[in-house]
């Protein structure tokens, strides 16, 4: 079962890969060129918002049930063409 919905255009490969590791969907096939992914995470992801109403970020726990140490910053914007999505580390180590 899946969770929230993002769009959001600035997502780079890397980022796209490491939310499909983690069992993301992400749909753009029947996106015109250009146009925002749709991102469905999985019911698992833990979706926080920062201090800021526009910044969210997305954490997984590894096998040791502890936050892992990358993470997926998302600066959200009304419009999807605006919004963007990064991957960060907090320096711990990934056990």
């Amino acid at each position: 079962m899946f969770g929230k919905v993002i769009a959001a255009k600035e997502v780079s490969d890397e980022t796209q890969e490491w939310l499909k590791a983690h069992g993301a969907a992400i749909y753009a096939d029947f996106l015109k060129w250009g146009d925002p992914l749709i991102i469905v995470l999985p019911e698992n992801a833990r979706v926080e918002q920062g201090s800021q109403q526009w910044e969210y970020t997305i954490h997984f726990y590894n096998k040791a049930g502890n936050s892992e140490p990358t993470y997926a910053y998302i600066e959200l914007n009304i419009d999807a063409n605006e919004t963007t999505i990064e991957l960060q580390n907090d320096g711990s180590e990934d056990e």
